[in-house]
């Protein structure tokens, strides 16, 4: 996979993520939830148009699979915890390996892995400090542990067991 499809691949990862929170984060009901979105939504909007730079004459196409889970986390959950959920535990953690899997993909181009890195350093902590606001958010977690468990073997599934299909 060339250097550019790679970029681009990350790329539509982060739209995903900026695309799904910066519409949500002024439709949330809970305070602590919208200023998360946005800053999340920035965060990753941020990235996404670092990774441009490798492919620009390419239209933004958010990542499907992560515009499903994190838009499925909306609908069932005004208040943006469990879309916020759905980022730490579904979304984060496969994405993070995506990453390396990139970067170890491009080892022949510095100025991208750099890029990449970047983006790592990004969703750790984004990860961490959404966990954060989490920890401090009244959530219903017997009800939404088992939408999570029901969306990982989803994922699972359909090929995003661990990683975003970069490879695949």
């Amino acid at each position: 996979m060339a250097s550019r499809d790679v970029a681009e691949h990350l790329r539509a990862c982060c739209g995903a993520i900026y695309e799904v929170f910066g519409e949500a984060a002024p439709t949330l009901s809970d305070d602590a939830a919208v200023i998360r979105a946005h800053e999340l939504s920035r965060a990753f909007g941020e990235r996404a148009l670092q990774l441009r730079e490798w492919n620009p004459d390419l239209d933004d196409e958010p990542l499907a699979i992560i515009e499903l889970v994190l838009r499925g986390a909306l609908e069932r959950d005004a208040t943006g915890a469990l879309s916020l959920l759905a980022m730490v535990s579904l979304v984060g953690p496969r994405l993070l390996i995506s990453v390396h899997d990139a970067r170890v993909a491009v080892s022949d181009d510095p100025a991208l892995g750099a890029c990449f890195d970047e983006l790592a350093n990004t969703l750790v902590q984004q990860i961490r400090r959404t966990a954060q606001v989490l920890g401090a958010m009244a959530v219903d977690e017997v009800e939404w542990l088992a939408w999570v468990q029901d969306w990982s073997i989803s994922l699972e599934e359909s090929g995003n067991g661990e990683s975003f299909g970069l490879f695949a």
